[in-house]
Parts: C-alpha cells; structure tokens; sequence
C-alpha cells in the first residue's frame, strides 16, 4: 500500500502502486479445480479459470461482482 490518498494501492516487483482495477462479472460458473491438461475442454478451461477468479475474490486479492 502507498499510503496516499483514500485509495488502497499496491505495487509488485519494482512497479509503481496502481489503483485498483474494475470489478470482474462471472456467469455461469460450475466450479472446478481439477485441470486435465493433456484432455482439456475450451469450457473445462473457462470453469477453472472462473473457480480461479472467485477463490481469488474470497482472499482479497480480485474484485468480483
């Protein structure tokens, strides 16, 4: 955090803080946290990564609507 102004900031590796970007939309998740990557749906993928995003979410780290 920068500590500037009303905003929380965070900066990684170097790079100057950033404000915190828009909320993320999911629809239509079907959580799934196994990831076959030798015999992979282009919607396996889709549902991994929205089960990526929420858990996220849920630690802070990501803005979810």
């Amino acid at each position: 955090m920068d500590g500037v102004g009303s905003v929380p900031r965070l900066g990684f590796f170097g790079h100057a803080a950033a404000a915190r970007p828009t909320t993320y939309t999911i629809t239509n998740l079907t959580t799934d946290r196994t990831f076959d990557a030798n015999a992979c749906a282009d919607l396996e993928i889709c549902d991994v990564l929205g089960t990526l995003i929420t858990d996220l979410a849920s630690l802070g780290l990501l803005v979810v609507a």
